[in-house]
């Protein structure tokens, strides 16, 4: 029996959640000290940064194992945060298909096709009942869709790095402000890295993460000058031979020839 679904909502794949994990290895050393050892057996070992070797990271989903490679492995899991970004509207979909007695799957194709039949009822109903002409109005339709579905794609796919050159405009244009402000900051390389992750993920302007970043060191610095004269007067160092040791006479006596 068909059944009527009311108010269909944007149509969106269904995104599955990237696992990954940390490969750990322990390096084996090979030596040649004798001669007559005998051969370890051949056992499967994890490679090890700087080895000359690509790194792989072993990780399992949906009962497989698999290994990836870091840029796979970096690819999943910016995969995942989409994932995290969609679970609402997914929930929403999840939502539709328990109401129908659907699966996701079955939602999404439902609701994809319940659109694409009430655009091509509305172009008939304006073309007088002409199939053929309706039929060609829609397909154009149809292209314009696919046409906009394909640019919203590319511009979400060049986001990364449009956000990157804003970015890198935005720190330029802060180190013109920061070196007015430090002269001796003269290239953009001298500024401490803990300086642009702190203008960077705090969002503030990178000469006033410059001044904490210099308030911040002088208050270590002065509570460790603070500690090394506290520990200086709680332990006082080494003293001459023989200060502050109560005076004999007898002794002083004998020393000078006089006791006799």
């Amino acid at each position: 029996m068909d059944e009527t679904i009311m108010q269909p909502a944007e149509a969106l794949p269904e995104a599955e959640p990237a696992s990954t994990a940390t490969a750990a290895a322990e390096p084996t050393d090979e030596t040649g000290e004798a001669a007559d050892t005998t051969p370890a057996a051949d056992t499967e070992q994890d490679v090890q940064p700087g080895d000359g070797q690509p790194i792989v990271i072993p990780v399992r989903y949906n009962h497989e194992s698999r290994e990836l490679t870091l840029e796979e492995a970096q690819a999943l899991a910016q995969k995942g945060l989409k994932f995290d970004e969609l679970s609402p509207t997914l929930d929403k979909i999840r939502y539709l298909a328990a109401a129908n007695q659907k699966s996701v799957q079955e939602m999404v194709d439902a609701l994809v096709d319940g659109q694409d039949k009430q655009l091509y009822q509305s172009i008939l109903e304006e073309c007088g009942g002409n199939e053929a002409l309706a039929k060609r109005l829609y397909e154009a339709e149809k292209d314009k869709w696919s046409a906009r579905y394909a640019n919203a794609r590319e511009e979400e796919s060049k986001a990364p790095e449009k956000d990157k050159a804003g970015l890198t405009e935005r720190l330029a244009n802060e180190f013109v402000e920061l070196k007015a402000e430090f002269p001796d900051v003269a290239e953009f390389k001298q500024v401490p890295q803990p300086v642009v992750d702190m203008a960077v993920n705090k969002g503030i302007s990178l000469t006033d993460a410059y001044l904490r970043y210099q308030h911040a060191n002088a208050r270590k610095a002065s509570a460790a000058k603070a500690a090394q004269e506290a520990a200086s007067k709680a332990s006082p160092g080494p003293q001459a031979a023989g200060s502050g040791e109560t005076a004999n006479p007898t002794i002083e006596a004998m020393m000078a020839g006089g006791w006799k």
